[in-house]
């Protein structure tokens, strides 16, 4: 390589990043010596480089700022909902995934996990989510088979969570398997009705069965 292209960027700044120095060639770039306004210096792949904008601690601050403005905790410090987040994904994407959610296939959204538009995936999680409308609510997916996804999770209390799992078992309706809500649905009962009877203790046949007014 010419020494003009070894020091073409040496003097350059991207974002908070000013190079420095060329350090060496690699295959199919170059790796540059590069100092962040943060005091930090490392080296920077070419192809890295041109897409920077600091060594890492501007998205540590943005998230900072995110956590801080939502009065829940103090700068620098997880935000609440942290632990559910990371939580979340190691139960499916962790070494040992939990073998009722990574273990037979349960994953997170790519947004979640890695982010999007120039947010981590904590970020997206918390604007699609919100915070928790109380200490009794927690994180549960409407589809129970389904992924945590914006579109497949709500903030829950237990009682709730426990009713979503009951209305998504499986169970045999006009000769075919379906999950219960399904088979509610095409009964025209009203929901309450069904449920009320099987608090009494009615079988799902009847339950489902049985025209209102009617008995057993």
């Amino acid at each position: 390589m010419k020494l003009r292209q070894k020091h073409d960027l040496i003097g350059r700044r991207f974002g908070r990043l000013q190079v420095i120095a060329f350090v060496c060639s690699a295959p199919n770039t170059t790796i540059w010596r590069v100092l962040c306004n943060c005091g930090t210096d490392k080296n920077v792949r070419r192809s890295n480089l041109l897409n920077s904008q600091s060594c890492g601690c501007l998205a540590l601050e943005r998230l900072s700022q995110r956590v801080s403005t939502h009065g829940l905790t103090k700068p620098g410090q997880h935000h609440p909902l942290y632990r559910v987040w990371d939580g979340m994904k190691k139960r499916c994407h962790g070494k040992n995934p939990h073998h009722r959610y990574g273990g037979r296939g349960i994953s997170v959204c790519e947004r979640w996990r890695f982010g999007d538009d120039k947010k981590t995936g904590f970020e997206c999680f918390l604007d699609d989510m919100g915070d928790k409308p109380s200490s009794d609510h927690s994180i549960d997916r409407i589809d129970y088979n389904g992924p945590y996804a914006p579109h497949n999770c709500r903030w829950a209390t237990q009682i709730e969570q426990q009713r979503n799992r009951s209305t998504n078992r499986m169970v045999l309706f006009q000769g075919r398997g379906m999950t219960l809500t399904e088979a509610i649905g095409l009964t025209g009962l009203a929901e309450g009705t069904v449920w009320g009877r099987l608090h009494l203790g009615w079988s799902i046949t009847d339950a489902l069965s049985v025209p209102v007014g009617g008995e057993r």
